[in-house]
């Protein structure tokens, strides 16, 4: 039987004999580039293997490292140079090392963040010795659990460093897969497909640990895969196969018969045309002449255009990014083109981001960006399309199916309840959900989601939090600094959801918004306010900041969530109200469901609690300073097991009721001290 995974002990071998090294760094400098000379893989001009000086524009030497670096060696080389590097570095370091057969499940390293502290003069004073001191921890936690803290710590301080966030995690993979697991993009786009754990930011310290133990838990059930090292690969494999199917739909997509392909560059400035007034699938014509009636630069770009060249949308103002893909519909006919859109893009690629890569130097347009089309060679479109990928993915994914049967089953509703909610919602597209603590309207929302969707799909749903200070730039758009310190416009998080829907007008888009009345709703929509509603859809308004023409596709709705017994907000708005319907979500003590639930305990404490709470809500009901809007929740007790059932009770009590109470009837001290007696039994 043919070994596999046979690099982990090697791996591992390799990151301990690094410790050697901690206080003599230069010495494994010095190692690195001797290996890499005798395997002829380093040259000056070969940037994978240089620390870039980025002010200076320049590349150069490590004149120092961290672990996690020199580890990166064995994930940026073939597998054949791989084996060659572990070799040398055996005999040199007089390490017994096995050469490993196969390095399956291994992340792979793009070569030009190889480097952990990518650029040099970003490096702070203590940055490589914080990198060593959370290496040698790491390598230890597993043999000792008091260094658990020590972990989080240092995980936390290096995940602020630049080039980390989920590197750190594929670095912990690589020197020690039995005990850490990879989140790059391949990976944490699986755990969301099989283990329904969506990753959106990078985990904390403690956060990583967390998804470790529930990695562990689906591993413990897995029939297919038992460790870390054959979830990786699986995922990998997964990967490959959407990759093939990304690359059909790409061909399909691109409609070419003829053999030879050409691809071409557009300068859209949205003053004159404006890419984003168009769906996917609408054709746009475009004049090869100016307003002054002259030729348009290069207009033999415009002339060599034919049916079915795909064209690179790029934006001159105010972003400064490509925005998506066109191809030619109709060819050069009297000074007319006719572009197609096909996708717009919800992560615009900026500028920036590929001014200074090597291979696109020599392109047309960047040699002299004074004209409107522009060709680019077929390595060019692959480089532009790679890094437009990652960012906007186009993958085919098999999610689990989800009825409003299952949905019934997970959540204590009527379905008299459910079936009138889902009505409102498919009428009005626009609802809020309100009810008292504890009613479960965050878990209720995602759910309804599921069952309206009819499957698991979290990439049709996007859940945000309104606070006090959410505003119209995290929202809409607006200047932001970036790393040069200079103001650059950037899209929120509602333009990017509606440009996903746009791209997918076949499917349905749900944008939740928790804590919907804490934050100033006018505000935050400003010009959009009156988009959301259903007659409004797909008219347009001009934007604020870039000036440019929005409208909110019919295939988004709108989820509010509002907790009715917050008393540090405001009523919400007249303007919003009417544009939302409303449902109230009460405790749900009396549904069958739930009744079935806590008497399949058969616990006393839990049916006294149970009997408690609902005298309290009647009290709570009836007091003229609060209401039915404060009654406590039936979701505070959900999800108990079994074990431990008591105590867990008596801590539900402690530390979320009393302390509710507390605020209900901080004036009445005498009905506070009732209720806390009856609570306590």
């Amino acid at each position: 039987m043919e070994e596999r995974f046979t690099w982990i002990e090697t791996y591992n071998k390799i990151a301990h004999k690094l410790l050697e090294y901690k206080e003599n760094r230069k010495a494994l400098v010095d190692l690195m580039y001797e290996i890499l000379e005798e395997l002829n893989l380093f040259s000056e001009e070969d940037e994978i293997n240089c620390n870039l000086d980025k002010y200076q524009n320049k590349r150069c030497k490590y004149d120092d490292i961290d672990p996690f670096t020199f580890m990166n060696r064995l994930a940026i080389y073939s597998n054949e140079n791989r084996k060659k590097f572990i070799k040398l570095f055996a005999e040199k370091t007089k390490i017994n090392l096995e050469i490993p057969k196969d390095f399956d499940g291994v992340p792979t390293v793009n070569a030009q963040k190889s480097s952990v502290l990518q650029f040099k003069d970003d490096r702070g004073e203590n940055d490589i010795d914080e990198f060593w001191t959370f290496f040698e921890i790491a390598l230890k936690l597993p043999q000792n659990p008091n260094l658990k803290e020590n972990f989080i710590k240092y995980y936390d301080i290096l995940l602020d460093k630049p080039n980390c966030g989920y590197n750190i995690s594929s670095c912990l993979f690589r020197m020690d897969a039995n005990n850490y697991f990879s989140l790059d993009s391949i990976n944490r786009a699986y755990l969301d497909e099989k283990l329904n754990l969506v990753i959106k930011e990078y985990p904390s310290g403690e956060k990583y640990l967390e998804i470790l133990e529930k990695i562990k838990e689906y591993l413990k059930k897995s029939e297919g895969c038992n460790s870390y090292a054959e979830l990786s690969y699986e995922a990998w494999k997964v990967s490959e196969k959407n990759k093939a199917y990304c690359k059909e739909l790409l061909e399909i997509m691109s409609h070419q018969e003829n053999e030879e392909k050409r691809y071409f560059w557009l300068n859209a400035n949205p003053k004159i045309w404006n890419f984003s007034e168009i769906k996917p699938g609408e054709t746009i014509e475009y004049s090869a002449y100016n307003e002054n009636n002259n030729k348009r630069r290069i207009y033999q770009r415009f002339e060599e255009a034919e049916v079915g060249d795909k064209v690179i949308a790029y934006e001159t103002t105010p972003v400064k990014a490509i925005v998506g893909i066109c191809k030619v519909e109709k060819s050069l006919e009297n000074n007319i083109i006719t572009f197609k859109k096909i996708e717009q893009f919800a992560h615009p690629i900026p500028f920036k981001d590929i001014k200074d890569i090597p291979e696109l130097q020599e392109m047309e347009y960047f040699k002299n960006n004074q004209g409107s089309l522009f060709k680019v060679t077929n390595e060019e479109y692959n480089i532009l399309m790679d890094i437009i990928r990652e960012e906007n993915p186009v993958t085919k994914k098999t999610y689990k199916k989800y009825s409003s049967d299952e949905f019934l089953n997970d959540v204590y509703m009527s379905k008299e309840q459910y079936e009138e909610i889902k009505s409102l919602i498919k009428e009005k597209q626009n609802i809020i959900l309100e009810g008292s603590p504890g009613v479960g309207k965050t878990y209720m929302a995602k759910k309804l989601v599921y069952s309206l969707i009819g499957e698991k799909n979290d990439d049709q749903i996007e859940m945000i939090e309104f606070h006090q200070n959410y505003s119209y730039e995290d929202f809409i758009e607006g200047y932001r600094p970036n790393e040069d310190g200079k103001l650059e416009l950037e899209k929120g998080i509602f333009s990017r959801f509606c440009v996903a829907a746009e791209n997918n007008p076949d499917k349905d888009f749900y944008l939740i918004i928790d804590e919907i009345n804490r934050g100033n709703l006018s505000k935050i929509f400003g010009e959009l306010l009156m988009l959301i509603e259903k007659d409004k859809r797909e008219t347009s308004v001009t934007l604020a900041y870039s000036k440019v023409k929005f409208k909110v596709p019919k295939n988004l709705y709108l989820i509010g969530l509002m907790n009715t017994a917050d008393r540090s907000i405001a009523i919400i708005d007249y303007a919003l109200r009417r544009r939302f319907s409303f449902v109230d979500i009460m405790p749900a003590y009396e549904n069958k469901k739930f009744k079935d639930y806590v008497a399949s305990f058969n616990n006393e404490k839990l049916n006294r609690i149970i009997k408690t709470i609902k005298d309290l809500n009647k009290e709570i009901s009836n007091d003229v300073s609060l209401g039915e809007e404060f009654m406590i929740g039936h979701s505070y007790f959900c999800n108990l097991t079994k074990e431990n059932l008591d105590n867990k009770i008596d801590l539900i009590v402690k530390y979320e009721i009393k302390p509710l109470l507390k605020e209900y009837w901080f004036d009445n001290k005498e009905k506070l001290d009732e209720w806390k007696k009856k609570l306590e039994g």
